[in-house]
């Protein structure tokens, strides 16, 4: 992706943070969602 910009990327430790958010206490309530992820438009 050779013209790729990458400041528009979501940063890894955003991207960790959406992973981890599914068995954290805090999502007791979700039973199944999809969670999309984008960066900075």
């Amino acid at each position: 992706m050779p013209n790729a910009d990458f400041n528009k990327w979501i940063k890894p430790t955003d991207l960790a943070n959406v992973i981890l958010f599914p068995s954290s206490e805090e999502s007791k309530t979700i039973t199944g969602a999809a969670i999309p992820t984008f960066g900075v438009t």
